[in-house]
């Protein structure tokens, strides 16, 4: 149950218990939590507003990331939440389509993970996250109210996985370098 707790193992009914596959990155920093992030700013005073929803094709990223194959269809989702003083975290994820019946603007404007836990059902078992300091791209500059492309932002990678070890979904945070 320790090791179950701490992500190290995972078990499938009716196949037995695995070890987790362990996703190493150069300069990354790994994380483990087994939530969405909402409820990490849960205490914040922040908005957050939709700026897109749709299915699209996974690109060889997104696919290695969920272990699809290049070309499946996924949700993708894009967000930014801020404050009164303006943009804190501009989000991109990708949710597998294959799982997921229904995704829409009014979901994404929630807790997506409140809803797959809640509604699905989904049972959630860990999350490997990464860490670093990226550049952002001229459209992630511009929803962050960056001027500068040579800035340095926060860059949080996450993968969720099922309680079976399934991966479902993959997420990219860039945080604002003023927050």
């Amino acid at each position: 149950k320790v090791l179950e707790d701490r992500g190290i193992i995972y078990q499938r009914r009716g196949s037995g218990i695995f070890i987790r596959e362990k996703h190493q990155r150069n300069n990354y920093l790994p994380f483990f939590h087994q939530h969405g992030h909402a409820r990490d700013v849960a205490i914040l005073p922040f908005k957050r507003k939709v700026l897109k929803v749709t299915i699209m094709r996974a690109d060889e990223i997104v696919a290695f990331n969920l272990k699809l194959k290049s070309g499946d269809g996924v949700y993708f989702v894009q967000r930014l939440s801020y404050d009164d003083d303006g943009p804190l975290m501009f989000e991109e994820s990708y949710y597998k389509l294959d799982l997921i019946p229904h995704l829409s603007e009014e979901i994404a404007a929630d807790s997506i993970f409140n809803y797959l836990k809640n509604k699905l059902k989904f049972k959630f078992g860990f999350t490997d996250t990464f860490l670093n300091l990226a550049k952002p791209t001229e459209y992630i500059a511009q929803c962050l109210d960056i001027d500068n492309l040579d800035t340095s932002i926060f860059h949080i990678e996450d993968i969720y996985h099922l309680s079976d070890g399934l991966p479902i979904v993959y997420s990219n945070l860039y945080y604002s370098p003023d927050k």
